[in-house]
């Protein structure tokens, strides 16, 4: 990184951890016509409802089918992102815009950004030497006869998907993937379609983060439910890492179905 120190230009080294957070730069704004396309809120296309495609409106993130989804469920006014710089970094670096984040950070970097939500932190630079787990734990998918099972152990399976490899900076939140669909599970006493069977890998998740030394995750309760019934379970729960250095989150299963295996693990990164 170039910084100035005095009358001099000074070239610095990354530091061991640098960080970035996803931050809109091309929106679609929704108008009554159609939508108008801006770019650091300057309007550089507007295109009409019948015309919404990835033609008409390119974007890495959104398909044109989420688009128009988008379209139809939004009001005017309200806003959706179509690219995305890095800014905010840890170590004070100027915002790098989409079209120089391969070329500084790496393929890698932009993949990670496409499976997270808007405002996310990404690691785009970590040279630490050692891993650590700090937090380790396990759950397993039990059976309730009035759910289909089937679909409880699809949840949780994609649980696991959203929250496998993400990395939480230290003093920073982090949440799930947004590229994740949870279906819903009919409950007779409810009369509605909750993500049931969220709930197994989400007390996997809370005993690993928190036994690293984590507060209790936003959008996540302390009993045996673990996952609160208004939290999208990968995008609506928020770890938050008080500790000096990197959390990565690892999850995985092993077999199918009720009984199935759950496990996570919490590991540090240190210098």
């Amino acid at each position: 990184m170039v910084s100035v120190n005095g009358s001099k230009l000074v070239v610095n080294p990354p530091e061991t951890f640098v960080w970035g957070y996803k931050t809109p730069y091309t929106v679609a704004v929704k108008t009554d016509k159609g939508i108008d396309i801006k770019t650091q809120n300057k309007t550089v296309k507007t295109v009409a409802a019948a015309d919404i495609s990835n033609d008409t409106v390119p974007s890495a993130y959104v398909t044109d089918k989420d688009l128009k989804a988008w379209y139809n469920d939004s009001d005017v006014g309200d806003q959706i992102g179509l690219d995305f710089s890095l800014s905010s970094f840890s170590d004070g670096r100027n915002s790098v815009p989409p079209s120089n984040i391969v070329n500084f950070f790496g393929n890698d970097t932009v993949k990670y950004m496409s499976e997270y939500p808007s405002g996310a932190p990404v690691m785009v630079y970590n040279s630490a030497t050692n891993q650590n787990v700090l937090g380790s734990a396990n759950s397993a998918l039990d059976g309730y006869a009035e759910y289909d099972n089937n679909l409880r152990a699809e949840n949780a399976k994609t649980f696991v998907k959203a929250w496998n490899n993400t990395i939480v900076p230290p003093h920073t939140s982090a949440s799930g993937k947004d590229t994740v669909t949870f279906v819903g599970v009919y409950d007779p006493e409810e009369g509605g379609y909750p993500s049931h069977g969220t709930c197994p890998p989400g007390r996997a998740l809370r005993a690993a983060v928190m036994e690293a030394g984590c507060p209790l995750p936003s959008g996540m309760d302390s009993g045996y439910f673990s996952v609160s019934l208004d939290a999208n379970p990968s995008t609506g729960i928020k770890v938050y890492n008080p500790t000096p250095y990197p959390l990565k989150i690892v999850m995985w299963t092993s077999g199918n179905g009720v009984g199935m295996p759950i496990f996570a693990q919490a590991i540090q990164y240190t210098p």
